[in-house]
């Protein structure tokens, strides 16, 4: 058996992590939909290795069905606000389920008994 290092990419992780979930807020706040959604999907690679099967499918349905509303973001289907907001709701909806990930996986904050299993779960 390999001896392993005690060192590992787990702070990087986290900072990969946070940043794609910053991006995702500012995006959003500014209404740069687009930017998002990307940043949303970048998150979501970072967490898909760490994710149960059945939570990989339901954040592809939601990312589905969001790029559809993005894809018809400059056009007239988007002129209302009404749609708009449905858009700026499924983000929202699946930013949120990835965060709930994060939040069950230990991610967020540092275990007491061992701070570097919560960082690589």
């Amino acid at each position: 058996m390999e001896d392993q290092s005690k060192f590992n990419y787990g702070l990087k992780y986290l900072e990969e992590v946070m940043h794609a979930q910053q991006t995702a807020s500012r995006a959003r706040m500014l209404d740069d939909y687009q930017t998002c959604y990307k940043a949303i999907q970048e998150l979501y690679i970072w967490l898909n290795p760490r994710m149960k099967e059945e939570e990989i499918n339901e954040v592809e349905k939601l990312l589905n069905k969001t790029e559809r509303m993005v894809d018809k973001e400059n056009s007239s289907y988007m002129q209302s606000s009404q749609r708009v907001n449905e858009l700026r709701k499924m983000l929202v909806k699946t930013e949120l389920y990835l965060r709930r990930i994060i939040n069950k996986r230990g991610m967020d904050l540092p275990s007491k008994d061992d701070p570097g299993e919560a960082i690589l779960g």
